[in-house]
């Protein structure tokens, strides 16, 4: 019998199109190993490194990882700062390496409260990879589930008060449109 994962000689794997994953923990991590929280937050980049270099050798089409949630700026100021120079870091050195592999890379959160160093190399990620189509990975920072409904559903007021739409338009549908999330290929979003 086959046991813990192993899979049967010739069986094909099925693999998802779409993984969402939450990166969570990097500090825990390192503690239960005597290691400092930057440590832990170093290897949470290794460990994201992987899994795109997974996705794309397995077929996975996209990947959307949770990387800062709002509740994040709840840390210390020093080690905020450190998360986001290690993602200025990333960004930088991971660029050319996501470009050869077809990655295009989105962001979707608040960008305002983020460090303008940071801002402008999300942007250059964007641009550089916008025409990448082997893997879609977005990356959310800084990013509220329930801030993005109210964003949405602002938006879609802002539209009838313009007339451009009636209120009885607005189905779930309609509404889906206007969350950050739709950068996510639709296909994808299932």
């Amino acid at each position: 019998g086959l046991e813990g994962g192993e899979v049967a000689e010739g069986a094909a794997l099925e693999v998802p199109r779409h993984l969402a994953v939450i990166m969570d923990g990097n500090y825990r991590w390192a503690a239960e190993r005597g290691r400092s929280g930057e440590e832990g937050h170093s290897a949470g980049i290794g460990a994201l490194r992987r899994l795109v270099e997974c996705s794309v050798s397995h077929g996975i089409e996209a990947v959307t990882v949770y990387a800062f949630s709002v509740d994040n700026w709840k840390r210390g100021e020093a080690e905020r700062r450190f998360i986001f120079s290690l993602f200025e870091t990333c960004l930088t050195t991971e660029l050319p390496e996501l470009l050869g592999k077809g990655v295009r890379v989105r962001f979707i959160g608040d960008r305002a409260a983020l460090p303008a160093s940071l801002r402008g190399l999300m942007q250059t990620a964007e641009s550089a990879t916008r025409e990448n189509r082997r893997l879609h990975l977005t990356i959310a920072i800084n990013y509220s589930a329930r801030e993005d409904l109210a964003a949405a559903a602002r938006a879609a007021a802002r539209e009838v008060a313009a007339g451009r739409m009636d209120p009885s338009e607005i189905d779930e549908g309609v509404l889906e449109g206007f969350l950050s999330t739709a950068v996510i290929p639709r296909q994808y979003r299932q």
